[in-house]
């Protein structure tokens, strides 16, 4: 029964983090925005979650956003 309940927990950070990055890709956000909020360091360690889709949407907004600084 615990196992279960931990497992539901991870699942609920797993969408809410989901659903973060999404309203993220969402936003026009500049570059100097980018730089001071340090966002580089969170993007690298999120590169690492056990999640397939978090990873996946991490992967789409690095390049969306180098996209923007090549601009």
């Amino acid at each position: 029964m615990m196992m279960n309940n931990n497992n539901n927990k991870r699942k609920e950070s797993e969408d809410s983090l989901i659903e973060l990055l999404q309203s993220l890709a969402d936003m026009d956000i500049t570059f100097k925005a980018l730089k001071e909020a340090d966002i580089r360091r969170h993007m690298n360690r999120l590169r690492k979650n056990p999640s397939n889709d978090v990873r996946r949407l991490v992967k789409q907004l690095v390049r969306k956003w180098k996209d923007l600084v090549d601009e």
